[in-house]
């Protein structure tokens, strides 16, 4: 497994790229793209943060 480093600092920018399994195009499909924003949102309420894209 990777070890990142992992900065804390306030206000600070990161920057991911979410790839699939050999590169399949599960994330067009309406209920699977519906399960990643919801995911999204539990983890917002929790840790605030912005999505600039």
């Amino acid at each position: 497994m990777a070890r990142f480093r992992r900065d804390r600092l306030l206000g600070g920018c990161y920057f991911f790229t979410v790839v699939t399994e050999r590169w399949q195009r599960i994330l067009l499909e309406p209920d699977v793209r519906g399960a990643l924003r919801e995911a999204i949102l539990a983890v917002r309420r929790e840790r605030p943060f912005a999505i600039d894209a």
